[in-house]
């Protein structure tokens, strides 16, 4: 029912909906916060003299689960922050959100600690930090508030730059007085550890992804600590960044996206289409140039929406469709009728196997363990480029897979298998740190590759004329493994 559902783009255009009912009940549960929250001070009808004015609208969203059912309807008050000068308007606005291979290695270790997992959402998350400039804005279009068009903004309320760094100083400072330890390689992951309570949290902007062996424990945090500052609620667990996470059992989680892979199938036209078998056809880089195709594109073509979604899916849960993601994403500046052909074929494959599902299953008695498998494939595209896929494990459980083209035409598959070796060897020590910044893990790290002439240069630390070109990322992995 609610498969791809076009959200109204502004307030007339949701009044002449056949659901407006919902979208305006919607709509005052937003107004409402004006008053809960006081987000907006110093109502005036008439423009204030000598102040910037900012303008602002309602984001109208429906809000489904990843199993198909309504969510709710949502309507956000937002600031349109693009007419926003730094210096005058905000100074700083960076905030870090956390990725998918942390989140896969969230939900590791809360089988791994034998912890229940949840998702907590922060109410109107933004709005519960002070603003640190003085903004003025005027009310959407057609909206008045007791007679008022004009209002100064005293919470970050979305929209505006710094509002995320804002929310996340806010919380980051309660979490530290909870006394979490925010880790230094994701700063999204704070962890408790105190006695036999284990808290584990991963923040992704104003949804919590919990894992806790003691739920009293965290409901008392919840409501008598988090309570005095902002008001939150368990949602949906199986839901997460629209990527459904199935418990099977203690030591068990299924990810898959099949909701996703249907709105896939339909918006792209594709429900009387039969399934591929492939993702990709072998050969297809044989048949399409980046350097010869037009750069002048069909707009009408939704090439690019095509291929970010596939990303998505990708590096969510189906690993096997990322070579196929890549190719297509190097033509996203000059497509063409016959390459979005090439790649709604791709979703179709994803239609004949949208029930398969990416499995964590864990052995706690286990000692962890990174592994890493790189590959490449050398000036296989036709512009002569080379091709680089890498996976990589803790334990059984896949972690990390990513594909991509090197930017530069690399002289040999030496250096371009090296080049794998050094892509491998970061994000390793990336999970590696994660994981180190609160468990015990020990060495070595494992990477796999098949070319022995890359292997031999770093294992004898050699600089011969010919790999000299490409030493130094030789000698950064030479001293991890050192």
């Amino acid at each position: 029912k609610y498969i791809n559902y076009i959200n109204p783009q502004n307030r007339r255009e949701a009044q002449k909906r056949h659901d407006w009912k919902e979208w305006e009940s919607a709509e005052k549960i937003e107004m409402e916060k004006f008053v809960k929250y006081e987000y907006l001070t110093d109502f005036t009808p008439s423009r204030p003299i000598g102040k910037f004015i900012h303008t602002t609208r309602f984001v109208y969203q429906l809000k489904v689960l990843t199993d198909g059912s309504l969510d709710k309807y949502k309507v956000r008050f937002v600031f349109r922050g693009f007419t926003m000068v730094q210096d005058r308007d905000f100074t700083e606005i960076y905030s870090p959100v956390t990725q998918i291979t942390s989140i896969k290695l969230f939900y590791y270790f809360v089988l791994y600690y034998e912890l229940d997992n949840m998702v907590v959402d922060i109410e109107s998350a933004y709005l519960n930090a002070d603003i640190d400039r003085e903004l003025w804005c005027e009310l959407p279009e057609g909206f008045y508030y007791n007679g008022c068009r004009f209002a100064r903004v005293v919470k970050a309320i979305p929209g505006v730059k710094q509002g995320a760094y804002l929310w996340f100083q806010l919380f980051v400072k309660e979490l530290r007085r909870n006394g979490f330890i925010q880790q230094e390689v994701e700063p999204c992951l704070f962890v408790f550890f105190k006695d036999k309570t284990i808290h584990m949290l991963l923040i992704h902007i104003d949804n919590v992804m919990v894992g806790s062996n003691n739920r009293k424990s965290f409901d008392d945090l919840i409501s008598k600590e988090w309570a005095k500052s902002f008001k939150t609620n368990y949602v949906s667990r199986t839901s997460v960044l629209g990527l459904n996470v199935r418990r099977v059992d203690l030591h068990t989680f299924a990810f898959s996206q099949c909701y996703y892979i249907e709105s896939l199938v339909e918006e792209f036209g594709l429900e009387n289409d039969k399934p591929t078998n492939v993702p990709i056809r072998f050969g297809i880089e044989n048949d399409y140039n980046v350097d010869l195709l037009s750069k002048t594109v069909d707009p009408k073509i939704p090439f690019r929406s095509i291929v970010q979604k596939l990303q998505w899916v990708g590096r969510s849960s189906r690993p096997e469709i990322l070579y196929a993601y890549n190719f297509f994403s190097r033509f996203n500046h000059c497509y063409n009728a016959s390459l979005f052909e090439e790649a709604r074929k791709c979703v179709l494959y994803l239609k004949g196997t949208k029930e398969h599902e990416l499995i964590f299953s864990v052995n706690p008695q286990e000692k962890l363990q990174l592994r890493f498998v790189c590959d490449a494939s050398f000036a296989q595209q036709q512009d002569r480029k080379s091709t680089v896929g890498i996976f990589g494990w803790l334990n059984k459980c896949l972690i990390y897979a990513h594909s991509s083209t090197v930017k530069t035409v690399l002289t040999s598959s030496c250096e371009t298998e090296s080049y794998a070796i050094f892509e491998a060897s970061k994000a390793s020590i990336f999970c590696y740190n994660w994981i180190r910044g609160f468990t015990k893990i020990e060495p070595p790290l494992f990477i796999y590759n098949d070319n022995q002439a890359a292997i031999a240069i770093m294992k004898v630390r050699s600089n011969a004329g010919r790999s000299k070109h490409f030493d130094v990322k030789l000698r950064y992995v030479v001293q991890l493994v050192e």
